[in-house]
């Protein structure tokens, strides 16, 4: 009797500790079902064809108008060497308010497209040149939204 006990405690306990494992991996189960959404752009046609590429593109080429002028000014009375050093920091700062250009624009479109991830439920959104098949392509809505 006293064996018998102790074996229907034993199964009990066994029983419980199976079921007990076997709800993590139901769980798991159902966590790898979820469908990942997945939103594509085409980077390359935003720089390209946004106003809002066209207009930093614009407002770049001005800049650089402006420093060429300035710098050719004060290039008149300079020696050779006093030039290749005027060069290099028109050189420097064109390349300067490029970055700072390109990455406020770069902000932009990062702005953009979370929030038509977010309106669309994606839960993520790649460069349509690192995917070989699928994903919404949000190119064109992109490009619309940057005005």
């Amino acid at each position: 009797m006293k064996k018998l006990f102790i074996i229907s405690i034993l199964l009990v306990v066994i029983i419980a500790l199976l079921v007990g494992c076997a709800q993590p991996a139901k769980d798991q189960a159902e966590k790898e079902e979820k469908v990942l959404r997945v939103g594509v752009i085409n980077q390359d046609r935003i720089w390209t064809e946004s106003a809002k590429a066209k207009e930093y593109q614009s407002e770049l080429n001005t800049k650089i108008e402006g420093i060429q002028d300035r710098y050719k000014d004060e290039l008149e009375n300079l020696s050779e060497e006093e030039q290749v050093k005027k060069h290099e920091e028109a050189y420097k700062e064109i390349n300067n308010i490029q970055t700072e250009l390109k990455e406020k624009f770069r902000q932009e479109i990062q702005s953009v497209v979370e929030e038509i991830a977010k309106t669309k439920n994606l839960d993520i959104v790649l460069n349509k040149e690192d995917v070989r098949y699928g994903g919404i392509d949000l190119t064109d809505e992109v490009i619309k939204k940057l005005k």
